[in-house]
C-alpha cells in the first residue's frame, strides 16, 4: 500500500451536522442522543395512564377492599407495587421450595413476568425466587409440573 492509501484507511468519516429538533421525526432521536421535548412529554404521559391502570402483585386484606382511588399519584402506586414484590419475595422463596405449593408460586411469577411488573428495582427479589426455584431441580421432573416449570423459565 501506498502513503495515501494508509492515511485514508487510519482518517475518520466525517459525521453530517445533527438534525434541527423541528425537522426530526417525533420518537427519534437526533444524533446528539437527546431525544425532542415533545417525545418527553409524550412518554412521561403514557406512563402514567400505563402506572394507573396496574394492580398491585401482593395487596394485603385490607387493602384488596378498599376501593382503588384513579387519582393516586402514579409514581406511589408504582413505588407500591415494587415494594409489594419485595416484601412478598421471602414468602414466594419459601413457598416455591416446597414440592406442596411451587406449582402456584411459579404461575404467579410467571404472571409478573409476563405482565411487565418486573422492574430494574425489584428484579433482584424475582431473581432470589427464581434461584430458590432451580434449587431442587430434580422436584421439576414430576409431570404435573413440568408445565409450570415451562411457563416459569422458557
Amino acid at each position: 500500500r501506498d502513503a495515501t492509501t494508509q492515511w485514508a484507511a487510519r482518517s475518520k468519516p466525517v459525521m453530517a451536522s445533527p438534525t434541527p429538533p423541528t425537522t426530526a421525526l417525533v420518537g427519534t432521536a437526533s444524533c446528539t442522543g437527546k431525544r425532542p421535548a415533545t417525545d418527553i412529554a409524550e412518554s412521561e404521559t403514557t406512563a402514567c395512564k400505563r402506572l394507573s391502570n396496574v394492580v398491585p402483585a401482593e395487596s394485603a386484606p385490607s387493602t384488596a377492599a378498599a376501593p382503588v382511588d384513579s387519582t393516586a399519584n402514579s409514581s406511589s402506586t408504582g413505588a407500591s407495587m415494587i415494594d409489594a414484590i419485595i416484601a412478598a419475595a421471602p414468602k414466594l422463596i419459601a413457598a416455591i421450595r416446597s414440592s406442596g405449593k411451587c406449582v402456584k408460586v411459579a404461575e404467579k411469577v410467571a404472571s409478573l413476568l409476563e405482565e411487565g411488573r418486573v422492574k430494574p428495582s425489584n428484579a433482584g427479589a424475582v431473581f432470589e425466587i427464581l434461584t430458590a426455584a432451580v434449587e431442587d431441580p430434580t422436584r421439576w421432573r414430576k409431570p404435573a409440573m413440568r408445565p409450570a416449570f415451562r411457563r416459569l423459565f422458557c
